[in-house]
């Protein structure tokens, strides 16, 4: 009797074990899962508010083209810069609303954001030349004033460049790290 008491108890004890180890995997599994979503819905708000300022600029150059008499170049080219870059973040969110986080397979996801990444990084090579030029081409129309004005303009353009640059990177760099990091650590853990 004592015998079958004892293997009916190490069977119980046994089942518990199981029961245990399935709600730790399933509580691993859910923590990362929860990591990797707020990565990527990071991601996509960044991406959202990125567009509303893109439509706010088109839509302010459009309204200052409009009211101000400003050069011939200017009334051409503002609104065809900021139309194509509000294109462009349309494009990017779209692209990003295509990745489902819960339907997506992981090597799905993995590509999605692997291609947003080297979007990611063409574009910020873009923005930093349109800024350049940009910067160049308003520096020397006030060329004709003193070099201290200059220098200034330079200073600032150098700064904000180099400011806005680098926490548009470290934001979504970062984001991306982490929807990465998650969906590697997730394929390592179903295997």
């Amino acid at each position: 009797m004592e015998l079958e008491e004892l293997k009916l108890a190490w069977n119980e004890l046994n089942d518990k074990i199981q029961e245990n180890e399935e709600l730790s995997r399933r509580v691993i599994t859910e923590m990362i899962n929860q990591k990797k979503t707020t990565a990527f819905s990071r991601i996509k708000q960044f991406e959202l508010r990125s567009l509303a300022i893109c439509a706010l600029l088109f839509v302010s150059v459009c309204l200052a083209v409009a009211i101000r008499n400003l050069p011939l170049w200017v009334e051409l080219v503002a609104p065809i810069c900021t139309f194509l870059i509000t294109s462009w973040e349309i494009y990017k969110v779209w692209l990003i609303s295509r990745i489902n986080v819960d339907k997506n397979t992981l090597i799905e996801q993995s590509k999605a954001i692997l291609h947003y990444e080297s979007l990611f990084g063409r574009e910020t090579i873009f923005l930093l030349v349109g800024v350049i030029i940009w910067g160049c081409s308003f520096i020397l129309k006030h060329a004709y004033q003193d070099w201290f004005t200059i220098i200034v303009y330079t200073a600032v353009l150098i700064i904000s460049l180099s400011l806005g640059i680098y926490l548009y990177k470290g934001v979504i760099s970062k984001r991306i790290d982490d929807f990465l990091k998650a969906t590697e650590e997730l394929k390592d853990f179903e295997e």
